[in-house]
């Protein structure tokens, strides 16, 4: 094989990999309804990183959790990701399409601090926010909690089983 032939695929061969490898949340986007839309079509729900330029959680968050192989891995079986400035005042389309902006957006959220994260079905409904930081295995158990409906029966713990029940809910 040609040296020009080898280098190109072995450049195509880490493109591809670092797609398959890509962390979660790093794209952008003003129109969430197209995001949920397209999440549908690829039978997931549309989980939003809202997040602002030097918040230090969100930036905790891209580095442990979001950028986790496993964690990554889970999550995109599930969900499409998205991230969303709500510091910006540029214009946006909210999940049921209609404009809004970031700071708008965040309000009528109630998401009061970052990092948050906001999830939608496939119609742009919004579905649960739940805002702090995590480390991976709750991340991991935040999205299954989102994914299977389980905010409709109850609040989200992500403490481990052992520690909700060795009487530690009592701080």
């Amino acid at each position: 094989m040609k040296p020009i032939f080898r280098t190109l695929l072995t450049v195509l061969a880490l493109v591809a990999g670092s797609s398959a490898n890509a962390a979660l949340f790093e794209r952008s986007t003003a129109n969430l309804q197209d995001e949920a839309h397209a999440a549908a079509r690829d039978g997931k729900l549309l989980a939003v990183l809202l997040t602002l330029p030097d918040c230090p959680g969100c930036i905790e968050m891209e580095h442990t959790v979001h950028a986790n192989p496993a964690t990554a891995k889970a999550l995109a079986r599930q969900f499409r990701t998205v991230r969303l400035d709500i510091a910006s005042p540029a214009p946006i389309a909210d999940g049921d399409g209609k404009p809004t902006s970031g700071p708008e957006l965040a309000r009528r959220l109630k998401a009061i601090a970052t990092p948050s994260y906001a999830f939608f079905d496939g119609h742009g409904r919004f579905l649960y926010r739940y805002t702090g930081t995590l480390n991976a295995a709750e991340f991991r158990k935040l999205g299954s909690y989102v994914a299977r409906g389980e905010y409709e029966q109850r609040p989200f713990d992500g403490r481990p089983a052992a520690d909700r029940h060795a009487g530690h809910d009592h701080h």
